[in-house]
């Protein structure tokens, strides 16, 4: 597939970068902080991109969210509280919700229309975390 108008692109640097093709796009707009877009892709179901940098989507987020929880809660012996900085499309949260020794999860998220995009377009990646 040549990378052409048909694509997402997000350069690394000048000689590399990751490309796919676009798709449907749902949603997209501005917020105070950062543009947003909400694609359905056919590679990686729905997507989501903040400021043209690839954030999440249902077709891979695991490799980002379970790595980044599973990592820390398995050296700790009973995790019980979890502080998350960011996190607004709820990923990190359900990967923390699969403890049963965990009794809260705190996430502050500096956009709010990140969360609000999360619940509407993006319940495969948090899959209810943010209802709890």
């Amino acid at each position: 597939m040549a990378v052409d108008d048909d694509c997402l692109v997000e350069a690394l640097n000048e000689n590399a970068g990751h490309y796919l093709k676009k798709g449907r796009l749902i949603e997209s707009g501005h917020t105070p902080f950062q543009a947003y877009e909400v694609w359905d892709t056919p590679q990686f179901g729905r997507l989501f991109r903040l400021d043209g940098y690839f954030m999440t989507s249902e077709g891979d987020e695991f490799f980002y969210h379970e790595n980044l929880i599973h990592v820390p809660c398995i050296a700790h012996d009973a995790p019980r509280r979890a502080l998350i900085i960011g996190g607004g499309d709820g990923g990190s949260a359900d990967e923390l919700f699969k403890y049963p020794t965990m009794d809260r999860v705190t996430l502050v998220e500096l956009d709010a229309k990140v969360v609000d995009i999360a619940r509407q377009h993006l319940p495969r990646v948090h899959n209810g975390a943010l209802d709890d």
